[in-house]
């Protein structure tokens, strides 16, 4: 059984009675996995910034700093869409959840009015084409006042008219209903966005919990229909884990953040070849080593161009990350490829 399996099971068998979820066990399981591992992808790159944003625009300025993050799982598929979302609006808890109840009743209401809709629409389709099936059959006799006055008959008892108009304003109910649910389904979206950059910025400031990518990924996992602590709760009561990194890009700052902080002084260089030799040593995982490998030489670039700064030691591994990202991202010249085809991570 796969780890992730293992946890479905476990979140699916809990059926401990109390108020009703917002979100299905195995759907937070879902949206916690996928914020871990964007998080983990990219701690290096947003995880400073996003401890210091001071408002809910600054959690997305963070988060769009990362290339195509709109087609990142987790704001592909899941929710977090809202924390990039372009446009938000201030609100207070309550102040959401009505907008959610009145958005839900609207919904309700779309529904009821469309099953209506249907039914005046066959009511009234039926009845006009029995009247059309008379008026056909008797074809330009009908002109004749006698047969004129005998089709009005029978359009009064078919109760064409009556069907009709009800069926108009059984349509017009339904576009009335509609733009309802747009107009609240766009205000929920911009509150929605709002709350969730807003608890992030609650969490970036709380003095307990560690501010790692792993507790990003529970504090935002259950936003914005959770809070950013009933998400972690949430997400670490599904699976507790320690901080051992999956991706190679968290597993490379990991060993930074190491060696920055054992060393008495901060020296960029001695980091540098600290930093080669720790990858080269016959315990490092090889495939980490041959991830880093073919970008070595954009990593040496990420080091001189953070030379001569004065950068503090909690800051110079994620800087280092920063420019390493967007030395490989960038584009490059065919020179550029081959100098870095020629400088892959050799010994010191």
């Amino acid at each position: 059984m796969t780890l992730i399996e293992a946890m479905a099971r476990k979140a699916s068998n809990s059926k401990k009675r109390g108020p009703h979820e917002a979100i299905k066990p195995r759907d937070l399981l879902d949206r916690y996995v996928a914020h871990k591992q964007f998080f983990e992808n990219e701690w290096g790159r947003i995880g400073l910034d996003l401890q210091r944003v001071r408002g809910p625009e600054g959690v997305r300025k963070v988060l769009m700093s990362v290339p195509n993050i709109e087609w990142r799982s987790p704001f592909r598929d899941h929710r977090a869409a809202c924390l990039i979302a372009e446009q938000s609006e201030r609100v207070e808890p309550n102040e959401l959840r009505q907008t959610r109840r009145q958005h839900k009743e609207a919904e309700n209401a779309e529904s009821r009015l469309w099953s209506e809709h249907h039914v005046s629409y066959q009511e009234a389709r039926t009845a006009c084409a029995a009247l059309k099936s008379f008026t056909d059959y008797f074809e330009s006799a009908i002109t004749l006042f006698p047969f004129f006055c005998i089709a009005v008959g029978v359009a009064e008892e078919l109760r064409v008219g009556d069907l009709t108009d009800k069926y108009a304003q059984a349509d017009k109910a339904v576009k009335a209903a509609q733009k309802r649910k747009g107009e609240l389904k766009e205000r929920l979206t911009r509150q929605e966005a709002w709350y969730a950059r807003n608890q992030l910025v609650k969490f970036a400031r709380n003095k307990r919990q560690e501010k790692s990518a792993l507790n990003y990924a529970r504090a935002s996992a259950g936003l914005p229909e959770y809070s950013w602590l009933h998400s972690f709760r949430k997400c670490r009561a599904l699976h507790n884990e320690s901080l051992n990194a999956t991706s190679f890009n968290l597993q490379l700052f990991e060993i930074l953040r190491r060696i920055v902080q054992s060393m008495r002084s901060v020296n960029v260089r001695r980091t540098e070849l600290r930093f080669q030799r720790e990858l080269l040593k016959d315990g490092c995982d090889p495939m980490l080593r041959a991830f880093v490998s073919p970008n070595w030489a954009y990593m040496r670039q990420a080091f001189a161009q953070c030379r001569g700064k004065s950068i503090k030691r909690t800051d110079l591994p994620y800087k280092i990350m920063g420019r390493f990202f967007s030395n490989v991202e960038r584009s490059k010249t065919p020179a550029e490829v081959e100098v870095a085809k020629k400088n892959q991570l050799l010994s010191c």
